[in-house]
């Protein structure tokens, strides 16, 4: 049999039953609206208030069902009172714009409901079901419908597959699920939820759950499912499958349903704006903002705005402020014909006012009908600049090119120039040969200090190229009167230093004859470093560099780790896991804080690897008890434990494979002990 749920009817507007004919109704009440949800079942009815026979058009314009016409539509009931040559049947025409039924009351009818429809919306909207007495025709009658969308419920779908006796079970089963917070044990979330006579077919099954929205919280939650087969006599248990089966992310969307107003923003009456702890920035038009409010592009980092139009990139227009910027960009536009565009339309208000780092950032030209004023509003010029109580007042740069200020002071050709050179200097008549005259001031010209105490006060070297110095006598002198000291001397193709004290580089205080503080680099490729003595202090064993394969795939190399020849790869190593193995090569350097001390190896060779491997010296390793106490003097050898040393027990055996000797004891179990590499 088929059955309908019929839920109730949001809203209904009433009016008066129109006398005689047809109508439709609800409950035997003539509507004009209804609000329905998507999904909402409603049930619509043809009525008649005579005995009169009639033929009739129930449904929508064409199109505008909100739905499939097969599914949003349907027939449900011819009612006794449309008499008994009642009939009905599907009509869809686009040339006569309807889609619907056509039905016919026949047969000595009844005043009386004749016809009942169900109406199932699918899609938000909103349409109108008319009632016509022919197609094309009049409207007898008409409801008007909006669907609004439907809320979420809390209910899903749980699929399984069950196996009974190491067989797909089939039949009708009975189960029981528990939410848990922990895949073993935990607290149980939410009442048990039991459903009998489940029918499972070839091992499947499916289920609605429900649980309700608290237990979905965010964290993770797990399923217990008990089972037993329907219909056996009593005490017919449940028993318990396990492991318990964690919820996938789906039914999430319960949490995501009550989590409340969204974390990053806050609400408060008309204003909206993002929370102290969100800092990131905000798109439109773009998925990559740069600027807090990007707009039509990504923008620039520290742009506090970012405008890119066709025509205007950011517009303002106030009898304030047009346009108010603040951040390390205040205001940043891009646009065909302005970047920024303020108006202002009352006195003393501003076009575009910008505040912090960047209050203005103008690539392209800018245009000032009126004055304009920095650090003041006394616009008085063209050009009107106010200094503050501390800082520079006119700072003005160029990246090449021409000078940064050209100022040219008459018509006779007096210029100044101020970094003409191109090259970062800074010229005074640069391009011409007058005099620079500071003059008339009473004050000190420094060069290198802030505090000249004379007319000319240099701190550092004065250096004349031609000509020498004048003295008050008037005398010249181009060459000093003594040598004077000089500690660094050149003879033929080499350089040396005569100070009998010591030499730092790279430190302030030296405390040998050369001390430097970083690398010694010899860049030749048959460099080499000749010493009597070589004296190394930052490490106490000698190794090469080698790439290192691990013991197993997914192994981590550590230092203290024995390692051995490896036989698939040429010129590398392996992680030893063999006892007594006569391929054993050395130890990886740097455990227990101690470094290699000198470090070996050819760049872009197969003699070159990551890590270093101490193959003389003292290093500590890892190390097993197990075979037997370690004493200092015992020799050791490989163990069958991954890179860890034993006591060679066995000498024949070790015969090849000894690493060295242990300067340290181990008793029992693992650990890392001081070992002196000696491979034999």
């Amino acid at each position: 049999m088929k059955t309908f749920t019929i839920a109730a009817v949001v809203v209904l507007a009433l009016c008066s039953m129109a006398s005689g004919g047809q109508t439709l109704t609800v409950n035997g009440q003539q509507v004009e609206t209804i609000t329905l949800k998507v999904g909402q079942s409603w049930i619509v009815e043809v009525s008649s208030d005579d005995t009169s026979t009639y033929n009739a058009y129930v449904g929508f314009d064409y199109g505008t069902v909100l739905g499939s016409i097969l599914g949003a539509f349907t027939h449900y009931n011819t009612r006794p009172a449309a008499g008994k040559l009642a009939d009905e049947s599907r009509y869809s025409s686009s040339a006569d714009d309807f889609e619907g039924y056509s039905i016919t009351a026949d047969g000595e009818p009844a005043a009386g409901v004749h016809f009942i429809f169900i109406y199932t919306p699918e899609q938000v909207g909103q349409a109108e079901l008319k009632l016509y007495d022919d197609v094309p025709g009049s409207v007898i009658d008409s409801i008007v419908i909006t669907v609004v969308a439907a809320e979420m419920g809390t209910a899903f779908t749980y699929q399984g597959r069950l196996i009974d006796a190491e067989n797909a079970a089939d039949g009708l089963y009975d189960f029981n699920f528990k939410l848990y917070d922990s895949p073993s044990d935990g607290v149980q979330l939410a009442p048990p939820t039991g459903i009998n006579d489940v029918n499972v077919i070839d091992g499947y099954f499916t289920v609605e759950l429900d649980f309700g929205s608290a237990a979905f919280d965010g964290d993770g939650v797990w399923i217990e499912t008990s089972v037993r087969r329907a219909g056996l006599p009593y005490p017919n248990l449940y028993t318990s499958l396990s492991p318990r089966q964690r919820i996938t992310p789906a039914p999430y969307a319960l949490y995501a349903k009550t989590a409340g107003p969204d974390g990053d923003w806050t609400i408060n009456g008309n204003n909206m704006y993002p929370d102290a702890a969100v800092t990131g920035n905000v798109g439109i038009g773009t998925t990559n903002p740069l600027a807090k409010l990007s707009v039509g592009g990504d923008g620039f980092a520290g742009a506090g705005v970012y405008g890119s139009g066709s025509t205007y990139g950011v517009y303002g227009n106030s009898t304030s402020v047009g346009v108010w910027g603040y951040g390390a960009f205040g205001v940043f536009g891009s646009g065909s014909t302005y970047g920024v565009y303020g108006i202002d339309s009352d006195t003393n208000a501003y076009g575009r006012l910008g505040y912090d780092d960047w209050g203005g950032y103008f690539d392209g030209d800018g245009y000032f009908s009126g004055n304009v004023g920095i650090g003041t509003k006394t616009l008085d010029a063209k050009l009107a600049i106010a200094s503050a109580s501390s800082g520079t007042t006119l700072g003005i740069g160029r990246a090449s090119g021409e000078p940064s200020i050209a100022a040219r002071s008459d018509a006779s050709g007096g210029w100044l120039i101020m970094d003409s050179t191109g090259s970062g200097k800074t010229g005074v008549n640069y391009y011409d040969d007058g005099d620079v005259l500071l003059a008339n001031g009473g004050g000190n010209v420094g060069v290198g200090t802030t505090g000249p105490s004379q007319k000319l006060h240099v701190a550092g070297t004065i250096y004349s190229s031609s000509g020498g110095y004048r003295f008050p006598d008037n005398t010249v002198q181009t060459t000093a009167a003594s040598a004077g000291v000089h500690y660094w001397e050149s003879s033929g193709d080499s350089i040396r230093n005569t100070n009998p004290a010591y030499v730092g580089i790279g430190v302030l205080f030296p405390t040998s004859k050369l001390t430097v503080g970083g690398d010694i680099r010899v860049s030749t490729a048959n460099g080499r470093v000749i010493t009597p003595v070589l004296e190394i202090t930052g490490g106490s064993d000698l190794s090469e560099q080698f790439d290192i394969r691990p013991d197993k795939e997914g192994g981590v190399l550590s230092p203290g780790m024995i390692v051995s020849i490896d036989a698939e790869n040429p010129g590398k190593l392996v992680v030893s896991s063999e006892a007594y193995d006569r391929k054993v090569a050395g130890i990886i350097s740097g455990a227990g804080g101690i470094k290699p001390g000198m470090l070996m190896g050819q760049k872009n060779s197969i003699a070159n690897g990551a890590s270093p491997v101490a193959l003389t010296g003292r290093v500590y390793c890892l190390a097993d008890a197990s075979q037997g106490a370690i004493q200092p003097g015992d020799l050791l050898t490989t163990s069958d434990i991954p890179g860890h040393a034993m006591k060679a027990a066995d000498y024949i055996r070790a015969q090849g494979a000894i690493l060295g000797k242990a300067m340290t004891s181990l008793e029992n179990g693992r650990g890392q002990i001081l070992v002196l590499v000696t491979l034999q």
